[in-house]
């Protein structure tokens, strides 16, 4: 069974120092990479580094928020708010209200 246990670490290669972290114990090490080649640092603390801040990256995304295009209910839905708009406009300039149900209503507007 593998549990969430976040690790970072280091690991020498070529006479620097490269990053690894793993997300899942018993899981397998990944180095930390920079444009697809390993992130080699000429020191163990600096390597170390990088791999924490790899590792909080993964586990912590950016939130993106996306904007959409209006669908065809909403389009609908707005013509139809200054549909009704432009009538309750029309009635008050000829009746001083609104018709509701044959009955003339005033209406009252606060600034």
């Amino acid at each position: 069974m593998t549990d969430f246990l976040p690790e970072f670490n280091t690991m020498p290669l070529h006479g620097q120092h490269v990053g690894i972290y793993r997300l899942m114990d018993g899981s397998d090490w990944h180095q930390v990479l920079k444009d697809g080649k390993p992130d080699l640092r000429p020191t163990r603390e600096e390597a170390l580094r990088s791999a924490k801040d790899c590792l909080r990256d993964k586990m912590n995304p950016p939130i993106r928020a996306e904007t959409t295009a209006k669908s065809g209910k909403d389009l609908i839905m707005e013509a139809q708010e200054a549909r009704l708009r432009r009538q309750t406009d029309g009635q008050q300039k000829a009746f001083g209200g609104v018709m509701v149900n044959r009955r003339l209503v005033r209406v009252e507007r606060r600034r």
